[in-house]
């Protein structure tokens, strides 16, 4: 029994093409010597594989100088993974595979983060106590510098958007004709949520109102919770999982090449702030209605990219 069959069990992928196995171990092998590939760039999941195989994890020369055998296991066990998690099993740690593996390991991490996180509350007013030990276990979980609990754009932004209430559904959803985003209805949020997480979202927005599946700390769209959440939509109402999707959001919308991902936060509140957001959206230049990626596109005054908003 090899090594890889000891630790996948029966589960081995013996099943697959021989000559598909052979590409991936080259694929592998030419990664690490072009050091496209280092053992420290691996998620955890495949560190702990190979740890479980038996490979040290002392140092990147010692995974660049696996043996083709040992290339070989490794590419069955990666395939087998892919095979698991829907992707196409060729057994290359490609970048697809990569990020899917990161995405298991946060989720991991937020589960192991959850259940030591001792706050429960209804609402994390900005910059209270409670609030930064929020973010900061979010920043645990999305392997981020405790910086960022303590950004300004953080605070200024849960502020604006929900006043720092969980779940907070949009002021554009209704309930039997009653506005959700009133803190009054607090008790019937659950509903929303549970529309939303199901998809079931028929007469959420009374007729000539305009629609937003937004909820939550930060205001994001299911489909954005869907994407961003470690849990997915069923995130809402979870504070520490509405926190992991906001931060998430900013650093994906704001976060301009080479800025630190506290200066992110700081151009997306700089962003946020600009004269040209009063009034109504449809009145707003394009530039401002997106981020740093439409300013190059629509222009916006002498704003550029990286220098703030």
């Amino acid at each position: 029994m090899t090594s890889g069959a000891k630790c996948l069990g029966d589960e081995c992928p013996r099943h697959l093409d021989v000559k598909e196995l052979a590409r991936a171990a080259e694929f592998t092998g030419d990664a690490i010597a072009s050091a496209r590939l280092l053992f420290s760039d691996l998620p955890d999941s495949l560190q702990l594989l190979i740890s479980a195989l038996g490979w040290s994890q002392a140092a990147d020369e010692t995974f660049a100088t696996m043996t083709a055998g040992q290339l070989d296991t490794f590419s069955q066990a990666v395939a087998l993974w892919q095979a698991a998690h829907d992707l196409e099993p060729d057994g290359m740690p490609g970048r697809m595979t990569r990020a899917a593996m990161a995405k298991v390991d946060a989720v991991d991490r937020f589960a192991r983060v959850r259940s030591s996180l001792a706050l429960d509350l209804p609402r994390y007013a900005p910059r209270a106590d409670e609030t930064v030990e929020l973010a900061l276990a979010a920043c645990e979980v999305l392997e981020l510098p405790e910086q960022v609990a303590s950004a300004d754009g953080l605070h200024h932004i849960i502020r604006r958007e929900s006043g720092g209430y969980v779940g907070r559904p949009n002021y554009t959803i209704h309930l039997d004709g009653v506005q959700m985003s009133q803190t009054t209805t607090v008790d019937d949020w659950p509903r929303v949520w549970s529309r939303l997480c199901s998809g079931d979202v028929r007469g959420l927005w009374p007729d000539g109102v305009s629609h937003s599946t937004a909820c939550g700390l930060g205001q994001l769209l299911s489909s954005n919770m869907a994407q961003l959440s470690p849990i997915g939509v069923e995130g809402y109402g979870d504070a520490l999982a509405e926190m992991c999707a906001l931060i998430s959001y900013v650093l994906a919308r704001y976060r301009s090449p080479g800025a630190t991902a506290v200066q992110a936060f700081d151009d997306a509140w700089e962003f946020y702030t600009l004269p040209q957001f009063d009034g109504p959206k449809s009145e707003r230049p394009k530039w401002c209605r997106y981020s740093w990626r439409a300013l190059k596109k629509y222009g916006g005054g002498n704003l550029k990219p990286g220098e703030g908003y």
